[in-house]
């Protein structure tokens, strides 16, 4: 409302910063990987996502599934995509639905 032409360049930008914003909340994920598992303890994160990431930590130490690289990724959840990321086989792509 405030007189500014409305593009599709608009749309998509405040789409994608408040998709991005909104998985970053809902998650807890956090903004970089951790080098050491005693730093969970002093971040401002929630319980929940506080054990997920200690989860994915201990089980990056698992022998059998050192391939994951969840130690590298705990920050993360344990999930190296991005929060959109789907599967091509089960979804349609992006360029498909722009």
């Amino acid at each position: 409302d405030g007189g500014q032409e409305l593009t599709e360049r608009a749309v998509a930008a405040y789409i994608a910063k408040y998709a991005t914003k909104g998985a970053e909340t809902a998650t807890g994920a956090l903004d970089r990987p951790l080098k050491f598992l005693a730093e969970l303890a002093q971040l401002d994160i929630s319980d929940h996502a506080r054990r997920l990431i200690r989860t994915a930590w201990t089980l990056g130490a698992y022998k059998d599934l050192e391939h994951l690289r969840l130690r590298a990724w705990a920050h993360m959840l344990g999930f190296r995509g991005h929060f959109s990321t789907k599967s091509r086989r089960y979804s349609t792509t992006l360029g498909a639905l722009r």
